[in-house]
């Protein structure tokens, strides 16, 4: 059961951390005493979590077993997966480097996540519509994620760029839910 469970996470690594992104960025809102949706702790747990870790992932995949890789996405072993290896380890590190506060690491770390994961859906739906390659393993849950990461990347981003963020002004009324819910459970295990 167990070895079951820890196969599908490796197999679907970047869904896996997408969700991790979501459980992660919910705690340390709530933990602070923040709203549900901070944009900027959003953005920092999707772009060092979602985006890099899984870039490193990548990055020991193609380094280290890149043949059973390549049989899955149906291509041969080549070398050029050592560089795709590499690439991947320096934009998973430039996306674990947004995690500090400067802006132009977040913005850096945007881009990557949009050039590559979009760029790598781009290539698939070309390959997918020109060959009708549909032995690949790429349709999965990684197809889906190298949309949604970037993208949830992208709205955060904007979002905490802005002094009155949209979702700052939708969200004030379930914090005041949330307090006032979190304040009668605290009463009732006082008394």
């Amino acid at each position: 059961m167990v070895n079951e469970i820890l196969i599908s996470i490796m197999d679907n690594f970047s869904f896996s951390m997408m969700i991790l992104a979501i459980i992660v960025s919910i705690f340390q809102s709530l933990q602070a005493h923040k709203k549900v949706i901070d944009s900027e702790t959003w953005f920092k747990s999707f772009a060092t979590i979602a985006f890099g870790f899984t870039c490193i992932y990548l990055f020991l995949l193609n380094l280290f077993i890149s043949g059973p890789i390549c049989n899955i996405i149906g291509y041969h072993q080549n070398p050029f997966q050592i560089e795709a290896g590499l690439t991947n380890l320096a934009i998973g590190t430039i996306a674990i480097l947004a995690f500090r506060k400067e802006r132009a690491m977040k913005k850096a770390a945007l881009i990557a996540a949009i050039l590559y994961w979009w760029g790598a859906v781009i290539v698939f739906a070309y390959q997918y519509e020109a060959t009708a390659h549909l032995e690949t393993g790429f349709p999965t849950s990684w197809l889906w994620t190298n949309i949604f990461v970037p993208l949830l990347m992208l709205i955060f981003y904007v979002d905490s760029s802005k002094p009155d963020s949209f979702m700052k002004e939708k969200l004030h009324a379930f914090q005041s839910r949330y307090k006032a819910l979190r304040n009668k459970i605290i009463r009732k295990f006082k008394n």
